[in-house]
């Protein structure tokens, strides 16, 4: 289980018919390792610099946060009328009604690090 090397992994498509299977060697485990803990690293590094750079990407159109969003002229210290908007129970249950999506509160870096 845990601390060992999987012997297999498999990726299954549910939609067709379709798997992917690869057997994990010793350097891709390495590999993978090595690249979490860089991003890791680097999260953490962001969390204690406030330092979290926007970048577009195809999912920024539906994004309840794109009008705060400094991308796209926004200012990001005012996300918090967001959930300000929202009525109490929407509020409560993260998902905005036009959008069925999650909407995320602004996450204070303060507490991500005390999390550690």
């Amino acid at each position: 289980m845990f601390g060992q090397r999987p012997a297999k992994v498999q990726l299954l498509y549910l939609s067709t018919p379709e798997s992917i299977i690869a057997t994990p060697t010793e350097q891709s485990t390495r590999g993978v390792s090595v690249r979490t803990r860089a991003v890791w690293t680097a999260i953490e590094t962001a969390c204690e610099r406030n330092d979290f750079r926007p970048k577009s990407g195809p999912l920024c159109s539906w994004c309840f946060y794109k009008p705060h969003c400094p991308q796209f002229g926004g200012d990001p210290t005012t996300a918090g009328e967001l959930l300000a908007t929202l009525p109490a129970d929407v509020a409560r249950a993260g998902v905005h009604p036009s959008l069925d999506k999650p909407v995320r509160a602004p996450v204070s870096t303060t507490n991500l690090t005390s999390r550690r």
